[in-house]
């Protein structure tokens, strides 16, 4: 089952790009109005983030950093998990979207190749 949203979790550093997948929501929102993007983490990106994303109103929204369990919590209700890296070692948050059945999306950098295979 999945809810109307699309969710991130990351450190928000530069390294995790964050702002292209709110750039990119931005651009399909407009098709897809009911949904959402849910963004957890926290980091020294948060406040230009939050900035860049307020032009979607409530349509993005952070919930800061949340426990293992409020996790999953967010992420098993999701409709598909993104994370557009420019570097990432083995991607452990993909492997835990993808325990939960969801589809995800990443770069193809790093290892992120070795855990998500198209189709």
């Amino acid at each position: 089952s999945f809810k109307k949203y699309v969710c991130t979790a990351a450190v928000l550093s530069p390294i995790k790009n964050i702002e292209t997948l709110i750039t990119a929501f931005d651009k399909i929102h407009s098709k897809f109005s009911d949904f959402k993007l849910i963004i957890v983490g926290d980091g020294p990106l948060k406040d230009s983030l939050r900035n860049l994303a307020e032009r979607e109103g409530e349509s993005i929204l952070f919930t800061g950093r949340l426990s293992q369990s409020e996790l999953k919590n967010v992420m098993k209700d999701c409709y598909a998990f993104a994370l557009p890296s420019l570097s990432e070692g083995f991607g452990r948050v993909f492997i835990e979207a993808m325990a939960l059945g969801k589809p995800v999306i990443g770069g193809n950098v790093g290892g992120v190749p070795e855990i998500i295979h198209d189709g």
